[in-house]
């Protein structure tokens, strides 16, 4: 499959989008801003649906072999993933508490994902990230793990 330019800017722009919409609980924005970027997961679900079809075509690439597809996806993804990791879990102690952000009421999204410093099973927190499972687990086995370091989101 030749490269279709038009949706890598497409998945670029939906890529900015959902990093807004990621910002918007935490910062201090009128109704008028704050409210376009309130469709953060509609973007995800169209960024998913593009990067589908991009994976396939690259799949076909490999002709249809799954190994040197995979490690090609790895040595792409995961090195950037450790990069971010490493920086989230940095500044993962650096608590800051509601009562310095008014405008995140506790039971807004923003107040519901916030960190809270370390987890309390952070070693098998970290292995869940580095492992790149952290978003699999319902919270009915094993609570909030998706926002342990790198949040997956999830409504």
């Amino acid at each position: 499959m030749k490269r279709l330019e038009c949706l890598d800017g497409l998945r670029g722009a939906l890529a900015g989008y959902v990093m807004l919409s990621h910002m918007a609980p935490f910062v201090a924005a009128p109704d008028w801003v704050s409210r376009p970027l309130s469709h953060g997961m509609a973007a995800v679900d169209v960024f998913f649906i593009l990067s589908g079809m991009v994976i396939l075509g690259s799949f076909d690439a490999f002709g249809h072999r799954m190994a040197p597809f995979l490690a090609a996806r790895v040595f792409r993804i995961f090195p950037v993933f450790l990069v971010v990791f490493a920086a989230a879990i940095a500044i993962q102690p650096m608590e800051v508490a509601h009562e310095m952000m008014p405008w995140i009421a506790p039971d807004s999204l923003g107040g519901r994902i916030w960190s809270d410093g370390w987890p309390a099973d952070w070693a098998a927190n970290i292995g869940a990230h580095l492992t790149m499972t952290h978003g699999l687990f319902p919270d009915g086995i094993w609570p909030y793990v998706y926002l342990g370091f790198l949040a997956a989101c999830r409504p």
